[in-house]
Formats: structure tokens, C-alpha cells, sequence
């Protein structure tokens, strides 16, 4: 999960309006290539700006290469849909 996250992390545009105390969860979906089939917001607190830059996030990514090797039964238990949440906490006031 770490892995994803900092994928998703390292292609994620902050919008300028992203506060401290906000969050997205998104489902992301995927197929055992580590290819994401779909994202969903699940929960939200947040602006539709930074809603949109978490899913343009995930979807840059496109491919989760680490996961392609993993055996079946692992992927379907683990990864096939994942929810991870979003936050801007590093951001300063």
C-alpha cells in the first residue's frame, strides 16, 4: 500500500486551494498487471479542485509495475480495489 501511495504521491499537483484538515479517498481499481481499470471517491472533505488533482494523480500513474509479479490469490485478496486517502498535511498555515 505504501508503495502505491508514494506512486500516486510523487504525480500529485497540490491545487492552491488545498488546506490542512482536508482529505480525499479514492477506490482505485485494478487488474493483476497493476493496471488502474477505474477511481472512485469514496469520502471526501475537500475542494472539487483537489478531488480532480488526486484522480488525475492516480490515473498518471496508470500502471502499478510492483504488483504485475505478484502471485493471483495475493492480488485479488489485496489489491484488486484498494481505498487510499489523501491529505495535505504537510502543506504550512
Amino acid at each position: 500500500v505504501g508503495y502505491i501511495r508514494d506512486e500516486v504521491r510523487k504525480r500529485w499537483k497540490r491545487p492552491a486551494d488545498a488546506r490542512n484538515g482536508m482529505y480525499v479517498e479514492v477506490l482505485i481499481q485494478l487488474v493483476p498487471t497493476g493496471e488502474v481499470v477505474s477511481v472512485e471517491v469514496v469520502a471526501r472533505d475537500a475542494t472539487d479542485a483537489m478531488v480532480a488533482s488526486v484522480k488525475n494523480a492516480v490515473h498518471k500513474v496508470g500502471r502499478f509495475d510492483k504488483l504485475s509479479g505478484l502471485d493471483l490469490v495475493v492480488f485479488d485478496a489485496k489489491f484488486r480495489k484498494i481505498i487510499i486517502r489523501f491529505r495535505p498535511e504537510d502543506l504550512r498555515l
